[in-house]
């Protein structure tokens, strides 16, 4: 005889209960667990963004300053290399040169000195004229004082200039004021009277009309007795 068979032991559920609450949350959350795994995906996606942000930054601060490091021994290396040489030129310098004796008649004899700034500029707009004098001028203890050179000629010459200059505003100012004089007589003359521009009435209209048929007609008769003649 086989052995008796083994059955397996089921523990029985007395009861199954409902909770009414949490089954209407479930059916009635949908919408709600959709957004709630929206938003999380957004916060997600927003911290992975900052993190690649600031590994970006970081990456960014590293090579300028690997940069900065590489220019500044360029530039050491450059500046040691300038003073080494500068100290091998010092040297053979020192060794080749002669003794100084002084300075050369040529170059202690004083330059010549230049004749000083004058002219004049002419400036003309429209009906007014005005001369300027340009002229160098020296700066003293007491102010500024204007260069003169060291010939009587130039003194002559200057003085000619001034006088020149001073005549030619005397004329440029009796333009100008012949020209003030001739605006004030123009804006003294009284004004024209513009004629108003008015419409005519019906009735002068009609009466203008009849005037040039009166005016035709006699024409006309005119014409016709001269060629009768």
């Amino acid at each position: 005889m086989p052995p008796p068979s083994k059955r397996r032991k089921t523990s029985a559920v007395d009861e199954i209960t409902f909770d009414d609450k949490d089954r209407t949350d479930f059916l009635t959350g949908f919408r709600r667990r959709k957004q709630a795994r929206i938003r999380h995906a957004q916060e997600v996606a927003a911290q992975k963004e900052k993190e690649e942000r600031q590994r970006e930054r970081r990456e960014l601060r590293e090579r300028r300053k690997r940069d900065l490091e590489r220019h500044v021994a360029e530039v050491n290396a450059i500046l040691r290399k300038q003073s080494s040489e500068n100290e091998y030129g010092d040297r053979n310098g020192s060794s080749d040169e002669d003794e100084w004796s002084g300075l050369s008649e040529d170059e202690t004899a004083t330059p010549p000195r230049e004749a000083p700034i004058r002219r004049e500029d002419e400036y003309v707009d429209e009906d007014k004229y005005t001369t300027v004098t340009v002229s160098e001028v020296g700066i003293t203890r007491d102010g500024f004082e204007e260069a003169r050179s060291g010939s009587s000629d130039d003194g002559k010459g200057d003085e000619d200039k001034e006088k020149e200059s001073r005549q030619s505003a005397v004329n440029g100012r009796g333009k100008l004021s012949e020209k003030i004089k001739r605006e004030a007589k123009e804006k003294q003359r009284p004004k024209k009277k513009k004629k108003k521009f008015r419409y005519e009435t019906k009735a002068e209209r009609k009466l203008g009309r009849i005037k040039d048929r009166m005016r035709k007609s006699a024409k006309a008769k005119a014409r016709r007795g001269e060629n009768n003649a």
